[in-house]
């Protein structure tokens, strides 16, 4: 089966590559860090939406940036708001969703919403005002409500994960999920076709330690599925059916090991996800990891970091052992980020940095998903 879906896709698929385009500028070295925090996100339209950090006379301010479709143009004048670390989530019907975190003396965890990436909601504080909160990851479940985790500094001491769920620009739920000394990562993934409301996520704390979690109602429960030493998790969710049946789930969770290697995990099941199989995706050092959509059941894509190399590749996975470079970008590219919805069998859309001296261009590419 997976054999002839690839071969269907290398008859009706047309290939073709796009060059490296210039999108916008930033004064921040951090302008689109965080690999999953996504920064860009595509519409079933083939919209693209990108947004960044930025500095403006000393003020930390967001900016956003879209690739209409039908026009085949960037937008000239991106917008401005003022915060950091901003992350995209997009739903079904097209609404996309901006969190980031306030410029306030104790950061906030602030969320603004949009359906033409022009006119925005009133921001809307979802964090504790009380105490420090930090990197904002989301995604949206097939009931519309946008999942949203972030990292809490306690008054007394350690750190939490903390979650929140919305629905209609309304904060619904708030609730401690884990507390560790330190929490320096967070993973987040709905499943990529709204099919279900499932949500995956991990946490990287205590510096080499992750852990990944789903739960499939608003995280009034959830269960352990893989622990290991290591950094940067990252995590794809999928489905498709094979006949009359019950759809087949689809994850994939990567991150880097304490040996400084890719490895990916794989786990399927109509209903549990405790069966996981571990292999090696990347040896070498790799510096940077960020993933794509799962496109079931042949593979996924990946954006990772080596030697200074940024790496395009696509895994079909354990049972083929079959990893593949899609594409390399040289000259120092920095800090890439890849489109995780709307799903796209076929093609990728990712971003990158690069230092052009008096501060950092950044880059859009469109790619062939796979051979």
């Amino acid at each position: 089966m997976k054999k002839q879906l690839i071969l269907l896709v290398i008859f009706l698929s047309a290939i073709h590559i796009n060059a490296q385009t210039l999108i916008a500028t930033s004064n921040n070295s951090e302008a689109t860090a965080n690999q999953n925090q996504r920064k860009i996100v595509r519409d079933t339209s083939g919209n693209i939406y990108v947004v960044y950090a930025d500095i403006n006379n000393q003020v930390n301010v967001i900016r956003g940036v879209m690739f209409n479709k039908s026009q085949g143009t960037w937008s000239n004048a991106p917008f401005t708001f003022n915060g950091q670390n901003p992350t995209l989530s997009l739903s079904v019907d097209g609404e996309i969703h901006l969190l980031f975190e306030s410029n306030d003396p104790v950061p906030q965890i602030k969320y603004k919403s949009s359906y033409d990436f022009i006119n925005w909601t009133q921001e809307l504080t979802i964090s504790d005002a009380q105490v420090i909160s930090r990197l904002p990851v989301s995604d949206v479940d097939s009931a519309g409500k946008i999942n949203v985790f972030w990292i809490q500094t306690n008054s007394s001491s350690g750190e939490s994960l903390v979650y929140a769920c919305l629905a209609g620009d309304t904060l619904n739920n708030r609730t401690v999920i884990i507390t560790k000394d330190t929490i320096s990562n967070i993973a987040i993934a709905n499943q990529l076709q709204y099919f279900t409301n499932a949500l995956f996520f991990g946490i990287q704390f205590n510096q080499d330690s992750i852990q990944f979690f789903w739960s499939e109602n608003n995280l009034e429960s959830y269960s352990s599925i893989y622990s290991a030493k290591g950094s940067q998790p990252c995590i794809t969710f999928n489905s498709y059916w094979t006949g009359p049946g019950p759809q087949e789930n689809f994850v994939r969770l990567v991150y880097i090991d304490e040996a400084s290697q890719l490895m990916e995990i794989e786990s399927y099941s109509p209903n549990n996800y405790s069966t996981c199989r571990s292999d090696v995706l990347q040896t070498g050092i790799v510096d940077y990891i960020c993933i794509d959509d799962l496109a079931p059941p042949i593979g996924y894509s990946y954006l990772f970091m080596q030697n200074g190399i940024l790496y395009h590749g696509f895994s079909y996975g354990s049972e083929w052992n079959w990893s593949t470079i899609m594409d390399t970008i040289a000259g120092n590219p920095l800090l890439p980020s890849i489109a995780y919805k709307s799903f796209n069998f076929s093609y990728v859309d990712f971003i990158w940095m690069v230092n052009n001296g008096n501060g950092y261009n950044i880059y859009y590419k469109h790619d062939p998903k796979h051979v």
